[in-house]
C-alpha cells in the first residue's frame, strides 16, 4: 500500500519535523492569564507568593487543598485554621455561605481577596466593590497606584504599583462589623476585616498584589506578605478550588491543545493523513477473475432424451410423459385422485385453479383420447403441450 506513495510519505515527515523544530525554538508568548494557581509561573499565578511563605515562619502550616468548601472546611471543632481564597471573583453558592460563616464563627479566619464578590455571602456582610477609573486616567504619576495602611494599626507605610493591579475598592460593607486595614491615596478601603462570631473576615479588593507580577522583584511584596500575618494560625489553608481558571487535565487531548507545539503537531498529523486518504481514494487492487456458476447437467440431460425421442418420431412416449407429469402436478396441488377421473374431480379443479370448466374439459377429454390411441401425430403432440401449457399459466395456485 505505500510502495507507490514514499515520496508523499518522506515530504509529510520533513513538514512535520520543521514546524515542531521551529515551535520548539520559537519564543513562548506570554501567559497573562490571572489564575492565581500556587504552581503557575506566569505573571499572574501565585507560586512566587506561596514560595516565600513556604520558607518563612508560616513554614510546616501551609497545605494546598482542592476540595470545596462542603468537604475541606471542617466547622465542628474549636477554632485552629484559617483559610485563604485568592480570585478575581468569589462567588459561592447559599450552602457553601452558610457553611463559610459557620466555619468562621467557630473562631476560624478566613482570608478573601477579589475583585469583586458576588452571591449570598457578599449580601450577608453587605460588601460591595467598585473600580477607581481615574487610574486610567493619564496623569503625572502615570497611574501609580499607592496602598497605605490605615491610621491607628500596625503600619503606615506606603506600597506603590505602576501596572499590575486592578483599582478596585469597597464602597459597602458592614460597618458595625469592620475594620479599615488598609486604604489607596482617595481614601478608598481596599483591605477590611469583619468580625463573625468568634471568628474573622478578612477581605481585600486587589488580589493581584499576591501574583508573581507583583511578588518578584519588587518591595511591594511586603504588602501581601503583612496582610497574610492577619490570619497566621496552626493550619493554613491555601485553597486551589475556587478559581477562575480551574482547569484540570481530564484527557490526552487537553493536555495537547494547552500545548502550542503539540497543537501543531497535532494538526499536521491530522492533515498528513486527511491529504493521504484523498491520494488513495482509488485503491489500487488485482482483478476479480469471473466464476462461471456450475450448469445443471439434469436439466441438460433430460433435454437430450427429449430430442432424441422427438426426432424418432416417437410422439406418444412424449405425450405419455407429459400427462404423467401433468396429473403429478394435479394430485399435488387439488389434492385429487387422478387414476379416475369423474365429473366431481373436474369440478374440484375447476373451482380451485379459477379456471373455465369447459376449457378443463377440452383438456382431459385429450388426454384420454390421448391415452387410448397407439401413436399420435406431431400435430396432436402440439396442441397437447398448448393446452397444458395453458392451464399452468391460468392457474391460481
Amino acid at each position: 500500500m505505500f510502495k507507490g506513495n514514499r515520496k508523499y510519505i518522506v515530504f509529510f515527515l520533513l513538514v512535520f519535523a520543521a514546524i515542531v523544530y521551529v515551535q520548539m525554538k520559537a519564543p513562548r508568548p506570554v501567559n497573562w492569564r490571572k489564575t492565581y494557581k500556587q504552581k503557575d509561573m506566569i505573571p499572574f499565578g501565585c507560586n512566587a507568593m506561596y514560595e516565600l511563605l513556604d520558607r518563612s515562619a508560616f513554614k510546616d502550616k501551609m497545605e494546598v487543598t482542592e476540595e470545596t468548601i462542603y468537604s475541606g472546611l471542617d466547622s465542628t471543632t474549636e477554632a485552629r485554621s484559617s483559610t485563604i481564597f485568592i480570585n478575581d471573583l468569589f462567588k459561592i453558592d447559599d450552602i457553601e455561605t452558610r457553611m463559610l460563616l459557620n466555619y468562621v464563627s467557630k473562631g476560624n479566619k478566613v482570608l478573601i481577596a477579589a475583585n469583586f464578590f458576588d452571591g449570598k455571602l457578599a449580601d450577608t456582610l453587605k460588601i460591595k466593590t467598585n473600580l477607581s477609573y481615574g487610574y486610567f486616567i493619564p496623569k503625572k504619576e502615570e497611574g501609580k497606584f499607592t496602598v497605605v495602611y490605615h491610621q491607628g494599626l500596625k503600619d503606615q507605610r506606603l506600597y506603590s504599583y505602576n501596572d499590575g493591579v486592578t483599582p478596585s475598592y469597597f464602597t459597602s460593607f458592614d460597618t458595625s462589623r469592620a475594620k479599615i486595614i488598609a486604604a489607596d491615596t482617595n481614601k478608598n478601603p481596599l483591605f477590611i476585616s469583619l468580625q463573625f462570631g468568634k471568628g474573622t473576615f478578612y477581605l481585600m479588593s486587589n488580589p493581584e498584589v499576591f501574583a508573581n507580577y507583583n511578588v518578584v522583584n519588587r518591595l511591594a511584596r511586603n504588602y501581601p506578605y503583612k496582610a497574610l500575618s492577619y490570619i497566621d494560625m496552626p493550619r493554613i489553608c491555601w485553597d486551589e478550588n475556587y478559581k477562575t481558571y480551574n482547569s484540570k487535565i481530564k484527557n490526552p487531548l487537553q493536555f495537547i491543545f494547552g500545548n502550542d507545539a503539540l497543537y501543531a503537531a497535532y494538526s499536521v498529523a491530522l492533515l498528513s493523513i486527511l491529504l493521504f486518504m484523498v491520494f488513495n481514494l482509488k485503491r489500487r487492487q488485482r482483478p476479480i477473475p469471473v466464476i462461471t456458476p456450475p450448469s445443471n447437467s439434469t436439466l441438460d440431460f433430460v433435454e437430450v432424451i427429449g430430442n432424441v425421442y422427438f426426432n424418432a418420431k416417437n410422439h406418444k412416449i412424449i405425450a405419455e410423459e407429459k400427462i404423467n407429469s401433468f396429473l403429478d402436478t394435479i394430485r399435488f396441488k387439488f389434492q385429487v385422485n387422478t387414476q379416475l377421473i369423474t365429473n366431481d374431480v373436474l369440478k374440484r379443479i375447476a373451482a380451485l385453479s379459477g379456471i373455465e370448466r369447459t376449457e378443463i374439459d377440452t383438456l382431459f377429454e385429450r388426454i384420454e383420447t390421448i391415452q387410448y390411441k397407439r401413436t399420435i401425430s406431431e400435430k396432436q403432440l402440439i396442441e397437447l403441450n398448448t393446452l397444458i401449457e395453458q392451464f399452468h399459466k391460468k392457474n391460481k395456485r
